[in-house]
């Protein structure tokens, strides 16, 4: 299902990043471990689509992404990689179901009310569908984000960092609404972290 070959990225004169060559099947569960420094977060850049690697190949559904060209590859990206960053990065101007409904329009889609309140009411969070950002907590914008990324059932979904700044309940609690909700939508899922609470939950780990 994804499938990283002979990858390597450099900045400037003095960085340079080689990654191990990794293969996923469809539906596994893998946590990616790095200190920082370590390239986590360029990989999770390339794996995703937002950074061309100079050299190397990324196969997702085999598909080779960096094939495409850049509007197929921001459609791919769209209908088939669902991502989530440590802070939500939710558009201010729109309420939550429009931050939805404007994900299934970017991967070309049209926007299914049906769809978004059942994955709203499975974070719980439906009561929400009408607030804005700035009227959530950080809990609930998180699980709004997390909503973002699984509207469109993605065949991949990456976390980067979902739980580095949440207490102990709190970071359960994300681990296994994002485990769980992968399982239901058939996602391979991807955990990057250098939180070390989740390692005992995943028997899939790469590291760098």
């Amino acid at each position: 299902m994804v499938k990283v070959n002979s990858l390597s990225h450099s900045f400037g004169n003095n960085t340079h990043l080689s990654f191990p060559d990794w293969e996923i099947k469809s539906g596994e569960q893998y946590l990616f471990l790095g200190n920082s420094g370590s390239g986590k977060t360029t990989l999770i850049h390339i794996l995703t689509g937002l950074l061309n690697p100079q050299k190397g190949k990324i196969w997702i559904n085999n598909t080779d992404i960096y094939a495409l060209t850049p509007s197929k590859l921001d459609s791919f990206r769209g209908k088939n990689i669902g991502l989530i960053f440590q802070q939500a990065h939710l558009i201010k101007s729109l309420n939550v179901f429009q931050n939805l409904s404007i994900a299934q329009s970017f991967a070309g889609l049209k926007p299914d009310k049906q769809r978004i309140n059942q994955v709203l009411d499975v974070l719980q969070i439906l009561s929400k569908a009408n607030n804005y950002p700035h009227q959530l907590s950080q809990g609930q914008a998180q699980r709004v984000a997390i909503a973002r990324a699984v509207i469109n059932k993605p065949a991949l979904l990456v976390a980067d960092e979902p739980t580095s700044s949440l207490d102990d309940e709190n970071a359960e609690i994300v681990l296994q609404l994002l485990k769980n909700l992968s399982q239901a939508n058939g996602s391979t899922l991807i955990i990057a972290t250098h939180d070390a609470r989740l390692k005992p939950s995943f028997t899939n780990q790469y590291v760098l």
